[in-house]
């Protein structure tokens, strides 16, 4: 873990084996990964990497986790099909849910209601206060997705029938999917919103994906892929296998001038 502003080493852990998800809590004060054990949620402190006791007794794999705004509550996601939800002061169970199993890639809406993931040949849009099924759509081999702010639209990088990898947005009317077909281009790699745009990343670099569809190249890198972007209000950040690089947003918004 790095402290990017003094590009500073804060720690380093050593892991048995790649995690199942790497994520920041809502507050910033835990690391939590996901690891292939009988206890398998770990939280880290995020200023030292200091292991936090949390539940004392294993309770399985768990493919993804979310905490609340306030901390208080941790949400794990089984892959056997489980929403659980703990009290993080004490690690009790407080409620259990039955969900759509196996799901992979989860990504959670802003308002913390909704999780969209991947079965491998389906995508689908999980009520996380319910465990019930919203939506789904088939796309097989998906790559990386995200959803939206607001909820109500998925972008996925999934195998086009050209064998390529081609990049498609869908949008959430009722309780379906509707693909937009204005939207689709081919070579990304891995995608992120940024409001109503996406920023998307390739072995070409990073471009911004207008809600319109049209196609803005933000950087170009033709010696290493990006294999991760983060958006977060003003920041970017964009990694490959050598490196990661954080570019502030300038005030005006202008795509195409990153500044940093």
């Amino acid at each position: 873990a790095w402290d990017w502003h003094e590009g500073r080493r804060l720690f380093r852990v050593t892991l048995a084996g790649e995690p199942l998800f790497l994520r920041y809590s809502g507050g910033g004060s835990w690391l939590m990964l996901g690891e292939s054990a009988w206890q398998g949620l770990r939280l880290l402190a995020a200023a030292d990497g200091s292991p936090i006791a949390f539940h004392p007794e294993g309770f399985g794999i768990v493919g993804f986790a979310e905490v609340s705004r306030s901390e208080r509550t941790i949400l794990t996601y089984l892959p056997s099909g489980r929403l659980q939800y703990w009290e993080a002061s004490s690690g009790n169970l407080t409620t259990e849910r039955g969900a759509a199993p196996y799901l992979s890639g989860l990504r959670v809406s802003r308002d913390r209601r909704y999780a969209a993931g991947t079965n491998g040949s389906e995508v689908l849009l999980v009520d996380l206060v319910t465990g019930a099924t919203r939506a789904r759509f088939g796309l097989a081999g998906v790559r990386s997705l995200d959803l939206s702010p607001t909820g109500d639209e998925i972008a996925c990088v999934a195998p086009s029938a050209a064998g390529g990898l081609e990049l498609s947005r869908w949008t959430l009317a009722g309780d379906s999917f509707f693909r937009r077909t204005d939207a689709a281009a081919d070579g990304f790699t891995v995608v992120r919103y940024a409001g109503t745009a996406l920023i998307t990343g390739s072995g070409a670099g990073l471009q911004v994906v207008t809600a319109a569809g049209e196609t803005i190249t933000l950087a170009r890198d033709v010696l290493a892929d990006i294999t991760g972007v983060a958006v977060e209000d003003t920041l970017l950040a964009a990694a490959s296998p050598e490196w990661i690089w954080v570019f502030r947003r300038p005030a005006d918004g202008g795509a195409g001038r990153l500044a940093d």
